[in-house]
């Protein structure tokens, strides 16, 4: 939600920032003077063996690590009973200060591996980083959860199919990442069908909402791409590879891992995908068979644009390409606008957010909008939005502003955020935020309204309000560089695929009668 002086990261950013650790430099740790594992170890963090499993962790983060590592320890047990496979495990449970924000590509709450010291570093918050905004809390644990496991299925391949190798142990990226996700799934399943079932829910969603331009499983195209681009694309690409160990796992079970020991192994630093459909045209025909339909399309080169329809055979053909844009695609048709009552009474401004520059709600069309006085220039008669250099909070016109409730309705998500950010920075965890749901309770397809960045909220969840009452005031805190209150409006659920963005268009007659308060929108 961008704030006047700066933009933010979005949940996709992470995807972008995942692309880059993942596929433009696999393993940027492996030139570091220092090992990972050294790193950890000069943290000085406390350390407890669970199995298999040695878990460093500060000492706040104890029960978060335990958690972690009894995943991780009992994934190995599984893997131990059904394949034979037995390996000590280094598990790093780190705040954002332990990070490694020497290592680019990999910013805060994405776990990675380094797989030649059988290490994996993982987030030891679920309110904070790219990984978990946005998604609910439930949703954020899944999802680092299943990828600490996806994390774990890289060091499991490696100590499986080439133990004690000093290179990277699958050089065709497509094919590493599932497998990686093939030994995580295969736990998943053997623990929590219930998990797993929600997980192929929400990458077929992730794959449905967007159309890669380009089909094919040489992903040396990508690096030609632009950061959201790139974002978009590899996250549909490992989603797809998601989905597609999933149904050979539902076809085939563990069985197929050892089933890939046939695969030439003493020979794969010089793998390519064609070489290795060869093989796989042996050993598991339905996923060569399928990769060689993706790689060329149906028309023999990318896909341009063009609709995929059947991109699979046989037990692989589960689904198509989604029809839908994802909310960041262009429109044909008008975009529907929400009419709200104007945010504060004081004169304000927004900077709005264009089609396309974001697409998730809340934020994909939304405003940011700050209180702006006529005090600046040397008459004092051009607006301002701060006065003195704007470092502190208290500096800007918009801090502590009263908030107003945006239509008549009933407030159904209040998420407090207690850190406030200082201005100029970009804060921690999840920004604080109302969610209002407008009209009578029985409305079937309800406008929602959220009001982002507030402080001091004095209603609750399930309270009804109408438009104008005070409901907050405006602060700063999470994804934010400053003082100012973030408006989104959509309709359809909050954490789900049904969510189509609104136009924010403010209540002109609802201003006016702000009599006497010099309110106004402030172009």
């Amino acid at each position: 939600m961008d704030g006047v002086t700066g933009g933010r990261q979005t949940p996709r950013t992470f995807l972008a920032a995942l692309a880059v650790a993942s596929f433009m430099a696999p393993h940027p740790v492996a030139a570091q003077a220092t090992s990972p594992l050294g790193v950890v170890r000069n943290l000085n963090l406390e350390s407890e063996r669970v199995g298999r499993v040695t878990a460093h962790f500060a000492s706040p983060d104890r029960e978060r690590a335990r958690q972690l590592a009894d995943l991780l320890n009992d994934a190995a047990a599984t893997f131990d009973r059904d394949l034979g496979l037995s390996f000590p495990l280094d598990l790093a449970v780190l705040r954002p200060k332990e990070w490694f924000a020497d290592i680019p590509g990999i910013p805060y709450a994405i776990p990675w591996p380094s797989m030649k010291e059988r290490l994996i570093i993982t987030p030891a918050s679920l309110e904070e980083g790219l990984l978990v905004e946005m998604r609910s809390p439930e949703q954020g644990e899944r999802l680092v959860n299943f990828v600490t496991l996806h994390e774990y299925g890289h060091v499991a391949a490696r100590e499986y199919f080439r133990p004690g190798d000093q290179e990277d142990y699958i050089p065709v990226q497509w094919f590493r990442e599932l497998v990686a996700t093939y030994f995580a799934y295969a736990y998943v399943m053997s623990v929590d069908p219930v998990w797993a079932e929600s997980a192929r829910e929400e990458w077929k969603a992730a794959v449905d909402a967007f159309e890669p331009e380009v089909l094919s499983l040489d992903w040396s195209f990508m690096g030609a791409m632009d950061g959201r681009e790139l974002a978009r694309t590899y996250e549909w690409y490992q989603f797809l590879l998601n989905l597609r160990a999933a149904e050979l796992f539902n076809s085939r079970g563990v069985t197929l891992i050892p089933a890939l020991r046939g695969l030439t192994w003493g020979r794969a630093r010089g793998w390519t995908t064609e070489a290795l459909l060869d093989q796989l045209d042996d050993v598991v025909p339905e996923l060569s068979t399928w990769a060689r339909e993706l790689g060329t399309g149906p028309e023999g080169g990318p896909m341009g644009g063009v609709q995929v329809h059947q991109m699979a055979v046989g037990p692989m053909a589960v689904f198509t390409a989604s029809v839908q844009p994802a909310l960041g695609a262009p429109q044909a048709s008008p975009i529907e606008a929400a009419l709200i009552h104007p945010p504060v009474a004081a004169r304000f401004q927004c900077s709005e957010h264009a089609l396309g520059a974001e697409d998730h709600v809340p934020d994909a069309l939304g405003a940011d909008c700050v209180v702006v006085r006529r005090t600046g220039g040397p008459d004092d008669n051009l607006n301002s939005l701060y006065s003195g250099d704007g470092i502190r909070n208290e500096d800007w016109h918009s801090w502590r502003e009263p908030l107003l409730a945006p239509c008549d309705g009933r407030v159904v998500i209040v998420s407090i955020n207690p850190e406030t950010t200082q201005p100029g920075t970009f804060g921690p965890g999840r920004s604080s935020a109302i969610l209002f749901r407008c009209g009578p309770d029985d409305d079937s397809d309800p406008i929602q309204v959220a009001l982002i960045h507030v402080r001091e909220v004095v209603v609750a969840e399930a309270d009804r309000v109408e438009a104008g009452d005070v409901v907050a005031r405006i602060g700063n805190n999470g994804s934010s560089f400053n003082p100012h209150v973030h408006i989104g409006a959509f309709r359809g659920e909050l954490f789900s695929d049904n969510a189509v963005p609104l136009q924010i268009r403010f209540d002109l007659a609802a201003m006016g009668r702000l009599s006497g308060s010099g309110a106004g929108v402030s172009r």
